[in-house]
């Protein structure tokens, strides 16, 4: 087995510029949604219907939030630009605004965006938020100067200096809310930018497993395999050494991305980058074994291709690498992808990168190496009954 694996790990060499480019695209990821990534301001519309005292007041307060770009716009302009994806979203602030506001009702605006995604999983509870912080600055402005009138002091002028104390004072501790949970609209995207890298790293490092693994079947059509039956090498020796040699590429992948990652981005991994490898470890394991188990279905490099492309396709998109699953609401798409790897491994690694500990995530990572078992097991029983009909 062993000098199969250094043959193949020789002629891998050929595969590297692919691999590079795997690695490549992950770290173009961690570079978009890592730390040089706070430049990024997504732009969002404002369309003030009301032109209230406190409707102003609310477009002020939300342009405190450093995460995003507010712009004031009219009502078609808006629409327009969001409908031609030149801004993120559209907020109105309708008429009935203030009077709402003042009766601490639900607030008298809408939110018009053409896609429902991470970033409008933010945009909304901070709103939300902001709304409901305006409320409470109203109200103890307006207590404190009805207080100051009854001694003789001026009602609109006592307002107004209470009022920007108590935004100058939240401006003054948004530092601080990083700590108050998972409420705050800027905890939330720093976990939905690190679920982002994670899910695009799993993604493309399941490319490299697997198309490592099925190159068993291009042995096949070259002949190479045939070749190989009749050394003195086993049946068993050789599939293993295609399956390390498989999961070594992997392995190599995720070591230069964490590498990068954390050395030259700087991207905060929770402190658990250790365990999260770990984790990534037993996730080419099981891509490795799906990649065996391919290659004894399929009957051409054609089908390979076809079916990968297909089916890791389909796993990113269920398992959670391109979108939270959160989002998803179909309780077909939901029950999918609690029988694809990604999920489990997304959600292993996301944990950990939110300071979960490693006992948390053993269920996880238990399905990982139950389902590399299922496939390993069907994938060589199959490839060892086929052998005999190439000799």
């Amino acid at each position: 087995m062993w000098h199969i694996l250094k043959r193949k790990l020789w002629m891998q060499r050929s595969e590297l510029k692919m691999m590079l480019v795997m690695s490549a695209i992950s770290m173009m990821m961690m570079f978009a949604f890592g730390g040089f990534s706070g430049a990024y301001k997504p732009e969002v519309l404002v369309t003030d219907l009301d032109n209230s005292a406190l409707s102003d007041k609310y477009i002020a307060a939300l342009q405190l939030d450093k995460t995003h770009t507010y712009t004031l716009v009219e009502a078609t302009e808006g629409q327009q630009m969001v409908k031609e994806n030149k801004a993120m979203a559209l907020i109105t602030l309708e008429k009935e605004f203030e009077t709402q506001l003042l009766a601490s009702k639900a607030p008298a605006m809408s939110l018009t965006s053409v896609k429902s995604d991470a970033e409008i999983m933010v945009l909304k509870p901070l709103l939300m938020s902001q709304y409901n912080q305006l409320s409470t600055w109203h109200k103890t402005s307006d207590q404190i100067a009805s207080a100051a009138q009854t001694k003789g002091a001026d009602y609109s002028k006592t307002y107004e200096e209470t009022y920007n104390k108590l935004k100058k004072g939240a401006a003054e501790r948004q530092a601080l809310t990083l700590t108050q949970g998972t409420d705050d609209s800027q905890v939330q995207k720093n976990a939905i930018m690190m679920h982002s890298m994670i899910g695009f790293l799993i993604f493309f490092v399941a490319y490299s497993c697997v198309f490592g693994a099925t190159d068993i079947l291009t042995e096949r059509k070259q002949n190479t395999w045939q070749r190989l039956l009749i050394s003195p090498s086993s049946k068993l020796g050789m599939l293993v050494g295609n399956f390390l040699v498989s999961w070594i590429l992997g392995i190599i992948q995720l070591t230069l991305v964490f590498f990068v990652g954390a050395n030259l981005f700087k991207v905060d991994f929770g402190g658990n980058l250790n365990q999260m490898f770990v984790a990534g470890l037993l996730f080419c394991f099981a891509m490795s074994g799906f990649g065996i188990l391919l290659s004894s279905l399929a009957k051409s490099m054609q089908q390979i291709g076809a079916l990968t492309s297909v089916a890791l396709t389909a796993f990113g998109m269920l398992g959670g690498c391109l979108w939270p699953l959160d989002l998803v609401t179909n309780p077909i798409l939901i029950g999918l992808s609690k029988i694809i790897p990604h999920t489990y491994a997304v959600k292993a690694m996301t944990n950990l990168s939110q300071g979960g500990s490693f006992q948390s995530v053993l269920p996880q990572l238990a399905v990982l190496a139950a389902m590399a078992v299922v496939f390993l097991a069907i994938g060589f029983v199959k490839l060892m009954g086929m052998e005999e009909q190439y000799q």
